[in-house]
């Protein structure tokens, strides 16, 4: 084991191999999201805003709205499934 010099690491660092004898063990860190499924969810969601603008207008017009509705759901599934990919879990 080599001499660990203050330049070389954080402080805590040093005292903890100094007292220790060997290195600290490293925090473990989250990984982070990816940005590709970030951006997969964040044009999903405009898709469905979009999709909802379009009810409201279609609503307003008196004509039917069920399958304008049924594409909304579809993509709030798609989105719903990429969070939950995205924290790890299983939807």
């Amino acid at each position: 084991m080599t001499r660990p010099t203050a330049q070389a690491c954080p402080r805590n660092a040093y005292v903890l191999q100094r007292l220790f004898g060997s290195e600290a063990p490293r925090a473990a860190r989250r990984p982070t999201v990816e940005k590709k499924l970030i951006g997969h969810v964040l044009t999903q969601a405009i898709r469905l805003h979009a999709d909802l603008q379009e009810i409201a207008r279609v609503a307003k017009d008196g004509r039917a709205v069920a399958p304008l509705l049924k594409r909304a759901l579809n993509e709030l599934v798609i989105i719903r499934s990429a969070l939950f990919k995205a924290m790890g879990r299983k939807p």
